[in-house]
Parts: structure tokens; C-alpha cells; sequence
């Protein structure tokens, strides 16, 4: 309704055989996962543009998570401070980027790789023989079970890497359907124990904990000044001028459920702007969140790959008809300060996470992939999807594996 008013134990299947590319400076690769199932108790009955004093609902599911970065252990790296605001992350509690700085001298990058496999090679044995095994022989490649859960900060990004995260969704079982999206980014951090002031080494950078040393936070804003990025903004435009134009509002309200009955707690509520008015378009329950992994390919060009599930249309469950009960105010006609709130019949355990106002562009098919632009404040975002064929089978491991080298070639790289 619209009312107007005023820790490491993963690597990759080839961890102990380098693949021949990486061979002389020793890179090799392995999968990070974290998980985070904080969870905090809502009362706010409103969302109204960042108003303080109420509590807010966070729901997360367990998930893998990876923060992976090309040529990770050639280069030096330090942490830099952000140089301009940014519309979805404050940089007052996170104003700092992780770039790279450097080539590492060729003396450095072989003892520097020495000490990572070596490293590997010890946690592989510990592993094997926690999992049961005598000692001796480490399984061949093909054979080696991947272990549950890995914690480590960064993770070199190449091929091995698409190959283990791949494998570490292969067989999850999705309840509804299955989407596979690419936005890009940057990772911003606030620092704890953890030095601005100085470079640091791959193999130093991977014992750094988080919240203990650092806390992070993803923004969905892109550079579109990157080259890359920039270069893909043409090729966009020039595939298809009329889809990307950038001209649709979009409203999205994000409700939360503490009691949905067994089913998903959080759903996205999306409606366009039509004359005067908002005019509700669909109703997502988000089902589940199977995987976060973010990649970084130079300083200036970084996307977080998010695979997970989500429930559409209408049902009998609590998200099939909260936009009902979703009352859209305005001032003064102007769309942009729409606050949304619950009536006051709704159910107590349904609360309004936030919401969000972009300008949006329609879907563009482009090297085997959709694409969607919009802004929102003066900043830009790019995301790619999976086309809905693609995804049929409801096959993550496939489905993550399809969009990074996709994107990839697109973006002109290579491994």
C-alpha cells in the first residue's frame, strides 16, 4: 500500500601438486570458509532512513565464505585509507582497503612460497590422520576429501581455487531456486591489532583473524573509473543502448521473520515506480545463503560471487503476503523519501529490515551472462546473474564455476 503524507583446514585438489603455470614462483592454491551465525534480536516496528534507538534483526545463515585475490603472493600489501564516501558503507567505521603494493623481490616470492607449502604439507598430514587415516602416503589428486571448514584471511585466486570452491558446492541441495549473481566491489575493513602503517607479506597476511585483528564489510559500489570496469560499461552499452539506460526506480523493503515456521526467515519485497505511486512487482523469500566468496583481480576491480536460493510467488507462507501489510510513505511526492512501515495488525515477529531506493537499467545478455545497472546517491553498481537457464538443474558447483570464468574472459583476463 502507498500512502503520501510528509582457521585453515581446506586446500585445494592439487594443494600438494603445483600446477605447471605456478611452479617457479610457487603459488598454489586453497579455499577459505567462514562462517557467521550471529544473530541479533529485532523490536523496531519501522524503517525510516537510519533512525536510532531500535534494535536491529540480522539474519544470517551458515554459509562458505573466501576473500581471494590474484598474484596473491607476489606482492606486498598494505592496508590504505578509503579516499571518498560511499552510499552503502560507512567509511568512519570502516575506512580502510587491502591493495596491493609492489612486486615481491624473486629472492622473496621462493622462500616466501617455500614456507606456504610447507606449511600446507603439515596441515595435510594432521588432517589425513584426523580423519582416520595411518600415516604415510598423502592421497593422490582425485582422491583427497575435502575437509569441512577453513578459516584464513586471504587466498591466492586462480584456477585451483575456482576448482576447490566449485567442488566445495558440489551435490547442496536447494530448496527452490537456485540463483548465482556476481557484484562488484570492494572489502572494507576496520582495523584492530592490525597495522595501517606498514607492508605485509602474503604468508603474514593469512594469519590475520577477524573480528580479532580486523572486521569487514562488503560495498556493492564499483569503480566504474577501473579500466576494466570501464571497458565492460561499453561493451554493455554498445551490445544493447536501450537496456542499460538506467531509468526505472526500484524500491525494495526487506522484511524479517523470528517464527516463520520452518521456512525462510528473510524475503525481499520489490516495487517500481509507476506514475505516482509505487506498484508492488514481487515478493523473494531468500530460502538459503550457500556461499560468499570474494575476488579480487587488481587494486581497482574486485566482485563477490553470492550463491544461494530463493522462493518466488505467491504462497501461504508469512512472505507471500507481508507486502500487504507494508504501508510506503512519501514527502511531498518526492520517491526518494519513501519510509515503509508494518500496519498495525501485522504479526509481531515480522519486522522491516530496511530499505533500499535505486535506479535501475534492464537485464542486458552480454558474453553469456545478465547484466543490471544502477545508481543510487551518486554511485554506481554493476552486478551480473546467471542466465535462468543455466540454472535449471540447480547445480551450484556449475553454477559458480560458469560465472568466474565467464566474467573472466569478458574482462579479458586469464590464469
Amino acid at each position: 500500500m502507498t500512502r503520501k503524507s510528509e582457521r585453515p583446514t581446506s586446500i585445494s585438489h592439487s594443494a600438494l601438486h603445483v600446477p605447471r603455470r605456478f611452479r617457479e614462483d610457487g603459488v598454489t592454491n586453497w579455499l577459505a570458509n567462514e562462517f557467521d551465525d550471529t544473530k541479533q534480536t529485532k523490536t523496531r516496528r519501522r524503517a525510516s532512513g537510519g533512525k536510532s534507538g531500535h534494535k536491529k534483526t540480522r539474519v544470517y545463515c551458515q554459509m562458505s565464505r573466501s576473500r581471494a585475490a590474484k598474484d596473491a603472493g607476489v606482492h606486498f600489501w598494505r592496508f590504505e585509507r578509503v579516499d571518498k564516501p560511499l552510499c552503502d558503507v560507512d567509511i568512519s567505521k570502516y575506512p580502510f582497503k587491502l591493495v596491493r603494493d609492489g612486486l615481491l623481490p624473486a629472492s622473496k616470492i621462493q622462500s616466501q612460497m617455500q614456507q606456504y607449502q610447507q606449511t600446507l604439507f603439515q596441515y595435510c598430514q594432521q588432517q589425513w590422520q584426523q580423519d582416520g587415516h595411518t600415516e604415510g602416503m598423502m592421497p593422490s589428486q582425485g582422491q583427497q576429501r575435502l575437509p569441512d571448514f577453513v578459516k584464513c584471511f586471504l587466498v591466492p585466486f586462480d584456477t585451483d581455487y575456482i576448482v576447490t570452491v566449485a567442488a566445495a558446492l558440489q551435490g547442496t541441495k536447494v530448496r527452490g531456486d537456485l540463483r548465482v549473481a556476481a557484484c562488484f566491489g570492494q572489502t572494507l575493513f576496520h582495523l584492530h591489532s592490525t597495522s595501517a602503517g606498514r607492508k605485509y607479506y602474503f604468508n603474514e597476511l593469512r594469519d590475520i583473524s577477524c573480528p580479532r585483528d580486523v572486521q569487514s564489510s562488503w560495498s556493492n559500489v564499483c569503480d566504474d573509473g577501473s579500466p576494466a570496469i570501464s571497458g565492460l560499461l561499453d561493451q554493455l552499452r554498445r551490445s544493447d543502448p536501450v537496456k542499460t539506460q538506467v531509468s526505472a526506480l526500484k524500491l525494495t523493503v526487506r522484511c524479517c521473520c523470528s517464527k516463520p515456521g520452518g521456512g525462510p526467515t528473510v524475503a525481499n519485497i520489490d516495487y517500481f515506480r509507476k506514475g505516482d505511486q509505487w506498484v508492488h512487482a514481487s515478493s523473494r523469500a531468500m530460502s538459503d545463503v550457500f556461499a560468499y566468496h570474494d575476488i579480487s583481480l587488481d587494486n581497482e576491480t574486485s566482485f563477490r560471487v553470492k550463491v544461494y536460493a530463493e522462493q518466488l510467488g505467491s504462497t501461504k507462507a508469512w512472505w507471500g503476503s507481508v507486502h500487504n501489510l507494508v504501508l510506503l510513505d512519501e514527502s511531498n511526492g518526492d520517491p526518494f523519501t519513501t519510509e515503509a512501515s508494518l500496519v498495525s495488525c501485522a504479526q509481531n515477529d515480522v519486522v522491516i529490515d530496511f530499505v533500499t531506493i535505486k535506479s535501475v537499467s534492464g537485464l542486458s545478455e552480454y558474453g553469456g551472462l545478465c547484466f543490471q545497472l544502477s545508481r543510487k546517491q551518486g554511485c554506481s553498481f554493476l552486478k551480473a546473474y546467471l542466465p535462468k537457464g543455466r540454472l535449471a538443474k540447480k547445480q551450484a558447483d556449475k553454477g559458480f564455476e560458469f560465472i568466474v570464468t565467464r566474467l573472466l574472459e569478458i574482462l579479458g583476463r586469464s590464469l
